[in-house]
């Protein structure tokens, strides 16, 4: 989970740390605080996430404070654990 308010430093962090252990595994990336970032750069984060040199299989933007797109997030976590719906 990547805050979107501070999310260059956590990118790279996610970049060197934790993506070179996720070869070969479903990577979700998630923005909290969308609710607080502009479109603009919403589309500037994706477009950053699409050049990461290992492929990143999806990206959300939430607000947990607001619970938007909380409901899509919990979908995409039952899809790529391969779980029923509930």
């Amino acid at each position: 989970m990547v805050d979107s308010v501070n999310a260059a430093s956590q990118i790279e962090q996610l970049s060197k740390r934790i993506i070179p252990r996720c070869e070969g595994k479903h990577l979700i990336v998630v923005f909290n605080k969308a609710d607080l970032i502009e479109d603009v750069q919403k589309s500037n984060l994706s477009a950053f996430i699409g050049e990461f040199p290992t492929r990143i299989s999806e990206h959300i933007y939430i607000s947990a404070k607001r619970r938007e797109n909380t409901n899509e997030l919990q979908k995409m976590l039952i899809n790529a654990a391969h779980l029923p719906t509930v």
